[in-house]
């Protein structure tokens, strides 16, 4: 069962921040940061040249 939320609207804008809050919230907890990201390509860029070396070599 689903909690039930309680919308203040006399206060002009504060729930839309609140959703903004918590999307970028959810969104962050699912997507890799920048560190991550580079991280992977710099991994990625060290993979393939290993197996392009291992080509070369055989």
């Amino acid at each position: 069962m689903t909690q039930k939320r309680i919308i203040d609207l006399t206060e002009p804008g504060r729930w839309s921040e609140e959703q903004e809050k918590l999307a970028i919230e959810a969104l962050s907890a699912v997507a890799p940061s920048k560190d991550e990201i580079f991280d992977q390509i710099l991994a990625d860029e060290a993979v393939h040249r290993l197996n392009k070396s291992k080509a070369v070599n055989e």
